[in-house]
């Protein structure tokens, strides 16, 4: 992609901590898998080399199964993951500016996957959405998901609610904090098993936005949902993926709160948020546990 034409996220900055300087203090939330008692695949990223007149581009795995990933020291040589279904967000890096791709992979054991991207319909401008992300299988060069665009939706990668009678489906609903009539923070649904879900118009419908109050239906059974999050001006936008088993009738609250500073070994400061989810029809009973993300350095 030709970064002189993006309008993204710029880069937070616990990714440039994680190539400048030290890590924040992730504790339980590192993706870990057993190399000894499991028969393992892999995954990683891709990279290019950096051009004299475009910007240098490469992919990351930024998380899986509501573990963050992209700290890990064997990242070059791939992260390890168990056979099976997985959660797991790609963040696709163009110069200083990063996009978050959510997918559902169905991990098979002693197989090696990589995440790549290729430029589609964007024409001699490169226009805004002539990107797409997907995940292969690195000694086939097989795609084993389907490919989503960094901006808009892949055609037949939109999120269709199920129909059906109320006690056979679950709802999930956002949360929301405001502050002078503008969103200060939000968790919401981003994507189900990979597919986008739908977005509202944005300014004169030139783009569109993730809608911070929308409640979405959701079939019974094991999904890889993707967990949008805003929380702090400059923290940019993260999403943390988890593979959940939905009850029929549930109706599910995604709930966040922003946590006071917490210091590394370093004794760095870092603004986090946690996310957790609750059944309402289980008098708020969490069936997500409570996840701490921090999300960026705090100087003061």
């Amino acid at each position: 992609m030709r970064f002189g034409f993006l309008s993204a996220l710029a880069l937070s900055l616990p990714l440039l901590a994680a190539c400048t300087g030290p890590a924040p203090p992730l504790g339980d939330s590192v993706h870990v898998v057993d190399r000894q008692k499991t028969a393992v695949a892999t995954i990683k990223g891709y990279s290019t080399p950096k051009s004299f007149l475009g910007a240098q581009e490469w992919t990351v795995i930024d998380a899986i199964d509501g573990k963050y990933a992209f700290y890990l020291s064997d990242i070059r040589n791939g992260i390890p993951l168990a056979p099976g279904p997985h959660a797991i967000v790609v963040a696709y890096h163009s110069g200083g500016s990063r996009f978050l791709v959510a997918f559902r992979l169905e991990a098979r054991a002693n197989e090696s996957y990589v995440a790549k991207w290729r430029e589609v319909d964007g024409g001699l401008l490169g226009l805004e959405g002539s990107t797409v992300v997907s995940i292969e299988n690195a000694k086939t060069g097989e795609k084993v998901t389907p490919e989503n665009r960094i901006h808009g939706i892949e055609p037949g990668q939109q999120y269709v609610e199920p129909s059906g009678p109320p006690e056979t489906l679950a709802t999930i609903s956002a949360t929301r904090q405001t502050s002078l009539f503008e969103t200060s923070g939000a968790a919401f649904l981003q994507s189900v098993d990979g597919k986008t879900v739908e977005k509202k118009p944005g300014f004169l419908g030139i783009s569109s936005e993730y809608d911070y109050t929308a409640s979405f239906k959701l079939s019974p059974g094991l999904h890889a949902l993707g967990i949008g999050i805003v929380a702090f001006e400059g923290s940019g936008h993260w999403v943390l993926p988890v593979m959940f088993d939905v009850r029929p009738g549930a109706h599910y609250k995604l709930r966040f709160e922003k946590d006071s500073q917490r210091a590394d070994t370093t004794g760095e400061k870092w603004k986090a948020v946690t996310v957790w989810m609750t059944d309402e029809t289980r008098n708020g009973e969490i069936v997500l546990p409570k996840t701490s993300i921090p999300v960026m350095r705090d100087y003061f």
